[in-house]
């Protein structure tokens, strides 16, 4: 298995009629894959929590090398909507997929197809709003059923979140209404009585403090970054217009019926790592002032850490990926490239070499693959060192015969 940033080409006889994807793996052999105490370079990568995101620098290069501007990239599980960020930067157009409502929410909101001047002018009127008291909103209002008011937020700083949460709701603009969820999801976290980390929230354990923070601190805070994020993705594109970015939630086993057959050029993803992460439960605050039921979604989720022990787990898991690479195989152009971000554990029973046999069984090629160091920061489990970057290709017809 290769290592450290050097990509191992074995170019398959379906490859070679596309001069692409040669040309991209020659390039993509010098890229250091490892990106060495770097974090993200997107502004909006830190904007709200998401467990087990992409670092940005991953589908940039992909989207840069393996696609060109007007191109459709398509992410069958876009979580926190990274790969949509960096294809809109770049001017390409672009689909993702979630089942977790809050990834949704967290990549529509990322990829807004309005400038900065109109995402500025959104979240002054979110911010004078919220902290003028001539705006007059019901706190006593009752809160959605699911939300552990008591449990997880102090006598302080429920009172502001209610007036947030209210205030927003009375939007009718769907853009203001769609920011201010994003903002009002994105500090939940960060003014909750949980002190110590995200996973007693996902596993819904009993928070420990009771610290003093500031709703209206922490929504200033988030919409100065959010801005920033912004501005620096219109310096990018220079003054032209955005594409659209379409996000929907459904099973990713179903991308055929989104994009349809022989449309997409580009495919960058990267597939839940099987048993390491429960994304749905990870956002479990935004899920209960939402009213999402987190049984529901967590049932559809494919290879989430609570289901990692039960006796056909890793049979279902890899049941989803061959459906999901399947359509995914449906949905590509012919000769067009597939890049899959995939890691796993030593200790668990399916493994990244499994990832291979699964798109291979549908028809994929493979074009070449590196493996990468993950960041202390980025790592869900401490076994999981190392993933894999894998080129997939499907092949062209005139190389079937």
């Amino acid at each position: 298995m290769p290592s450290g940033g050097s990509l191992d080409i074995a170019l398959k006889e379906a490859v070679g009629s596309s001069s692409r994807i040669r040309l991209a793996l020659r390039q993509l052999e010098e890229v250091s894959w490892n990106f060495d105490g770097a974090r993200s370079r997107s502004g909006f990568s830190a904007a709200h929590f998401h467990p087990g995101r992409f670092i940005s620098q991953l589908p940039s290069i992909l989207i840069s090398l393996l696609s060109s501007p007007g191109e459709l990239v398509v992410d069958p599980f876009c979580g926190s909507g990274t790969t949509l960020v960096e294809a809109q930067r770049l001017m390409r157009r672009s689909v993702g997929v979630d089942i977790n409502p809050i990834s949704v929410l967290i990549s529509k909101a990322k990829t807004l197809s309005i400038s900065s001047v109109e995402i500025e002018a959104t979240l002054d009127r979110i911010l004078t709003d919220f902290t003028s008291r001539s705006v007059v909103i019901n706190t006593d209002a009752p809160l959605p059923p699911l939300v552990q008011a008591s449990k997880w937020y102090s006598g302080s700083v429920l009172p502001d979140l209610k007036r947030l949460f209210h205030l927003i709701a009375r939007y009718d603009d769907p853009c203001v209404r769609l920011i201010g969820e994003f903002c009002f999801s994105a500090i939940l976290l960060g003014v909750s009585r949980e002190t110590r980390h995200w996973g007693y929230v996902c596993d819904n354990t009993s928070p420990k403090g009771d610290p003093k923070r500031s709703v209206s601190e922490a929504l200033f805070e988030l919409t100065r970054s959010l801005l920033a994020a912004y501005r620096e993705r219109d310096r990018a594109i220079a003054g032209s217009i955005p594409f659209d970015s379409l996000v929907i939630q459904g099973r990713s086993q179903a991308l055929t019926d989104y994009v349809g057959a022989d449309a997409v050029d580009l495919i960058v993803t990267s597939p839940p790592y099987f048993g390491v992460v429960d994304y749905v439960k990870s956002q479990r605050l935004s899920m209960e002032w939402f009213g999402h039921d987190i049984e529901q979604h967590r049932i559809q989720e494919i290879g989430a850490r609570s289901k990692r022990h039960r006796r056909l787990a890793v049979d279902e898991f890899e049941a989803d990926l061959r459906n999901t690479f399947q359509s995914m195989y449906v949905c590509l152009k012919a000769g067009a490239p597939c890049a899959v971000v995939f890691g796993a554990s030593k200790s668990r029973t399916f493994n990244s070499d499994d990832i291979v046999a699964i798109a291979e069984s549908v028809g994929f090629c493979l074009a070449g693959e590196v493996e990468r160091q993950i960041s202390v920061q980025r790592r869900q489990n401490p076994s999981l060192t190392t993933e894999q970057v894998y080129l997939f290709c499907k092949p062209s017809y005139d190389s079937l015969g």
